[in-house]
């Protein structure tokens, strides 16, 4: 809840101060408003619809628990394309420097690393699921449910 919070602060901040400021010629409009910045208008609007999405992930975020799962996992799913936008603007917005461009670039392997290493690890249940295949393969059944604990089923 703090990071959501920090985030919406800071962000609201940067709107503000490009907004606000005549050199940069964003405007409110423009930061508000999909291709209405004359500065740099597709990186610029790549940010306004990541912010967009991101407001409905972070908003999806706190509804959490109070809707089934089949509802709201697809919408928070919009978190990624949040995600895949901001870092679109600040690499083609903001990345004046070669050593910008290259922390947009290390920020990327990074989180790509961590989202390809969080998609191909196994949980406790992947687990379970190789064992009982494993025991199956062997030739090794299991016992009906309700063969033992006195449900009428001889013991072993």
């Amino acid at each position: 809840m703090a990071l959501a919070v920090f985030t919406l602060v800071f962000t609201v901040l940067h709107v503000v101060v490009l907004a606000t400021d005549s050199y940069a010629g964003v405007g409110f409009f423009g930061s508000l408003v999909p291709m209405g910045s004359t500065y740099r208008p597709v990186p610029v609007t790549l940010g306004v619809i990541g912010l967009y999405a991101g407001l409905l992930a972070g908003l999806t975020a706190s509804l959490a628990g109070r809707f089934i799962g089949r509802i709201w996992w697809p919408i928070h799913k919009i978190s990624a394309i949040s995600l895949v936008l901001v870092w679109g603007h600040g690499f083609l917005a903001g990345s004046d420097s070669p050593v910008m461009a290259i922390f947009y670039v290390g920020t990327a392997a990074l989180v790509l690393g961590v989202g390809i290493s969080r998609y191909v690890a196994q949980t406790p249940s992947d687990l379970v699921d190789d064992l009982s295949s494993a025991a199956d393969a062997l030739g090794e059944h299991r016992a009906p449910v309700g063969y033992f604990a006195g449900q009428g089923g001889p013991r072993p």
